[in-house]
């Protein structure tokens, strides 16, 4: 950039550029167990569904930003409700470990949320700062949006030993008490062995780790072998005020 605007924080990082929008937060709100909803079998038996006021008209879903309020969460699955450029919410896998076969138990959790995405344009406000790309005319800042603080990205997993033989246990430390993490790349199938062998990710909380991000790996037969590494990246953030 030879020509336009750029702000750079106390540390020198770039926090707004006229090329390149920022991330905003879009929506926040709060799960209950009112949110939860019977459905399916076994350990995808329920789900929380949330549906958004607005619905978010970018062509990737939006990011989604969990912080666990239950004591004691396991998440099993979290995916967006919609379409390229009609997103209406997020459904939410969430639950217990049982004691039986060591799978989790779907049930009502209590967990704040926010979703964030690029600048979407203009944001209505009729006072403020609103600050576009010079060459294309792209609102990049608009200081009617709450901008999203990103306050860590932590790769450093430590290993906490095993819940059982097939479900092995990772730990990071929260930045912050009111930090939320990054949930859209921490759920889901990571490995497929043969027809069966099921390997998955799981992002908890549990009263004898506080202040911890747990991060289970798991096979879902206890006669499969769990997926033993600990490469994994967690983003933490806030939403402004």
């Amino acid at each position: 950039m030879t020509v336009g605007i750029r702000i750079r924080g106390a540390a020198g990082n770039v926090q707004i550029d006229d090329t390149t929008p920022v991330f905003i937060v879009a929506e926040q709100g709060k799960i209950t167990p009112a949110h939860f909803v019977s459905s399916g079998f076994g350990m995808f038996r329920g789900r929380h569904v949330v549906t958004f006021t607005n619905v978010v008209r970018t062509q990737a879903p939006p990011l989604i930003f969990l912080r666990f309020v239950s004591s004691y969460v396991a998440m099993i699955t979290l995916s967006a409700i919609g379409s390229p450029g009609n997103w209406t919410g997020f459904q939410l896998g969430a639950g217990e470990w049982t004691e039986l076969n060591n799978q989790v138990l779907p049930k009502g959790i209590y967990c704040d949320w926010f979703t964030s995405t690029k600048t979407p344009g203009p944001s209505g406000a009729k006072v403020g700062i609103r600050i576009r790309n010079r060459l294309t005319g792209e609102v990049v800042f608009d200081s009617g949006f709450k901008l999203v603080k990103f306050i860590q990205q932590n790769g450093d997993f430590k290993s906490e030993g095993r819940r059982t033989h097939w479900v092995l246990r990772y730990s990071v430390g929260y930045p912050s008490p009111d930090a939320y993490f990054l949930a859209n790349n921490l759920s889901c199938i990571i490995n497929f062995y043969g027809s069966r062998q099921i390997q998955y990710m799981t992002p908890s909380v549990e009263p004898g780790y506080p202040g911890k991000l747990l991060l289970y790996t798991w096979a879902y037969s206890k006669e499969d072998v769990p997926y033993q590494t600990n490469l994994w990246t967690v983003l933490f953030a806030t939403p402004g005020l």
